[in-house]
């Protein structure tokens, strides 16, 4: 698996980079996280209409046409279960900072370390959905390769390119916050060792 190399690549960049930070706020965040969670719904429908029995292709090039649509299914089902598992961590640490709250207003120590402790959990999270959305674009352009060149192919082409690039943008933006996230962690860890 990729995503502790990932991490030390991201955390190594963090002490090169720490100045330059621009994490997306709560409210930025929120918004961008509806923005893949309502997207993987219709390309996960997108990619199930696609239909090899319709396509003028042999055996072998159907089945891998097929496989393709099969696992793109798989990576997008992975991306929509991270995105869930974010929703569940920010619903779980605004429910908890409540509680918090009314119990133990008077306790920063504790306060810090749940905080602490979230921001590496939804951090690591970011990390997966980011790897997913990179698996989907990956397996959309094998798809897109193995698609005939004859009108059908085309015309699901021309519908498959439009996902890719969405695809690829919402990356580039979640892969953009990870790198600033970890940049201000990093930059937190270095003002708490002075």
């Amino acid at each position: 698996m990729r995503t502790p190399r990932l991490f030390a690549v991201l955390l190594g960049l963090a002490t090169v980079h720490p100045c330059t930070a621009q994490v997306m706020d709560a409210s930025r965040y929120r918004d961008y996280m509806s923005g893949p969670d309502a997207a993987t719904e219709r390309w996960q429908k997108q990619i199930s209409s696609i239909d090899v029995g319709k396509m003028k292709v042999g055996y072998a090039k159907g089945n891998l046409i097929e496989n393709f649509c099969r696992v793109t299914l798989t990576d997008l089902k992975s991306l929509r279960s991270y995105i869930d598992a974010q929703h569940q961590l920010e619903a779980y640490s605004t429910a908890l900072d409540d509680r918090l709250r009314k119990t133990d207003p008077n306790n920063p120590k504790l306060a810090e370390a749940l905080r602490r402790a979230r921001y590496e959990e939804s951090l690591s999270i970011d990390i997966h959905i980011e790897e997913a959305m990179g698996d989907a674009y990956l397996d959309l352009t094998n798809l897109l390769d193995a698609l005939p060149s004859d009108d059908e192919g085309l015309f699901l082409q021309g519908s498959i390119t439009p996902v890719m690039t969405e695809l690829q943008e919402r990356q580039l933006e979640l892969r953009s916050h990870i790198h600033d996230y970890s940049d201000k962690l990093q930059s937190k860890a270095q003002d708490c060792s002075r």
